[in-house]
This record gives structure tokens, C-alpha cells and sequence, in this order.
């Protein structure tokens, strides 16, 4: 199973809340591709999420923006091919 960098949050409070980890990636399901990530968007949403002062599920992986390269897909995928950007 491959492996990724995340910008966790177990608990809402201040910046130290937030750490690195290495997350399993699950292989992509039917409709769906992996992207290996070359550069992430942390933007200020997120610093409401872990402050507490808009609610989120924990633990809370951080960051909704990304660009990467397409490394698998799911089946059912015709409009997308590995390497793409």
C-alpha cells in the first residue's frame, strides 16, 4: 500500500495541534485515480478547523487544494491516464 505525508490534527487548539504523519493511501476504487501530490494548499479554513471554530471530525487531515501527477486509476476511468497532470 503506498504512503503519504498528511497535516493531521487529533484535537482543535492552538498551532501545536498540528503534526505530519505518514497515512496509508487504499489502492483508488472504481471512478476514482491516486495522485502523488507534488505541492498541497494549507489555507486559512484550515487554521479555523483546528482552532475549533468550525467543527470537524477527528482525527482531521488538513487541506482541500492540491496538484500532482495521476500514478493509478480505478476502474471505469477513461477520461484520465497515468503520468497526466
Amino acid at each position: 500500500m503506498t504512503t503519504s505525508l498528511s497535516a493531521i490534527i487529533h484535537n482543535t487548539g492552538d498551532a501545536d495541534v498540528f503534526s505530519l504523519q505518514k497515512t496509508e493511501v487504499a489502492p483508488p476504487s472504481t471512478g476514482e485515480v491516486t495522485i502523488a501530490h507534488t505541492a498541497i494548499g494549507v489555507n486559512f479554513i484550515d487554521t479555523y478547523f483546528r482552532s475549533g471554530l468550525y467543527p470537524i471530525d477527528l482525527p482531521a487531515v488538513l487541506g482541500d487544494e492540491a496538484v500532482g501527477i495521476i500514478e493509478e486509476l480505478g476502474e471505469d476511468v477513461t477520461e484520465f491516464s497515468v503520468g497526466q497532470r
